[in-house]
């Protein structure tokens, strides 16, 4: 039996990808035996890009020093995280990401699975870091140099370029301890310049896909008759 992607490459000329992983067909040009061969993977494909599976409160957008749609999947990975780990979860301090990787925004409303495709077409996973307390001022330092970065389980100032007042789950930052860190597989091999991920003392991958986390994330909320909110609560601020 040929394969969907085998015929996608046999016609790539007359056969585009977009970022929903949608197929559209060209039906004035394209080959009728292939456009029927097609066809019942393309309906079954609109059919599950199609499937509601939250309502947003607001919009989810991306800003600096932060947005609260960098808040919302780095609060979702934190939880589903925290599932994922079982006895492990008791390690994890927070999760960071970067704003690249959000490639659309969340508008308020209905959310499809082809809108979380479109928030994160890419198939990244999750990873658990295990970063010394080096490491981890290494990140700090990053983070507030970049101007804010999407996180969780962090709050921090920034002032001329550097972290300030920094707080991990609450407590202030410990350069003699260990901090664990989920983030994108992508990422954590040194992925946007963040070579602190580089040479960790521990890495852990959890063998799930961001997007798929997202997905499942806003499933259960809606299954509990929650809508699916975001704000910004000042994790990351510019100091006064």
């Amino acid at each position: 039996m040929v394969s969907l992607s085998a015929l996608l490459a046999c016609t790539a000329k007359k056969i585009s990808k977009k970022e929903d992983q949608h197929y559209v067909i060209n039906t004035e040009i394209i080959d009728s035996a292939t456009y029927y061969t097609i066809q019942p993977y393309k309906q079954k494909m609109d059919l599950t890009m199609n499937d509601v599976i939250g309502n947003a409160e607001t919009a989810f957008t991306k800003d600096q020093p932060e947005g609260n749609l960098g808040n919302f999947v780095c609060d979702c990975l934190f939880k589903k995280c925290k599932s994922y780990l079982g006895a492990d979860s008791v390690l994890l301090n927070g999760v960071i990401l970067n704003n690249g990787g959000l490639r659309t925004s969340v508008p308020k409303g209905e959310v499809t699975v082809g809108r979380i495709f479109e928030l994160m077409p890419f198939d990244n996973e999750l990873a658990m870091v295990e970063l010394s307390g080096a490491k981890t001022k290494s990140m700090l330092y990053y983070l507030a140099e970049k101007g804010g970065m999407p996180v969780a389980g962090i709050r921090m100032e920034i002032e001329n370029s550097k972290p300030k007042n920094v707080l991990i789950n609450g407590v202030p930052f410990d350069e003699t301890k260990h901090y664990y860190f989920i983030s994108s597989d992508y990422l954590t091999n040194g992925g946007d310049k963040m070579d602190f991920f580089k040479n960790p003392v521990k890495i852990t991958f959890l063998k799930k896909l961001i997007r798929d986390a997202i997905i499942e994330y806003c499933k259960e909320e809606t299954k509990s008759g929650r809508n699916l909110k975001a704000s910004l609560d000042g994790r990351i601020s510019t100091a006064k």
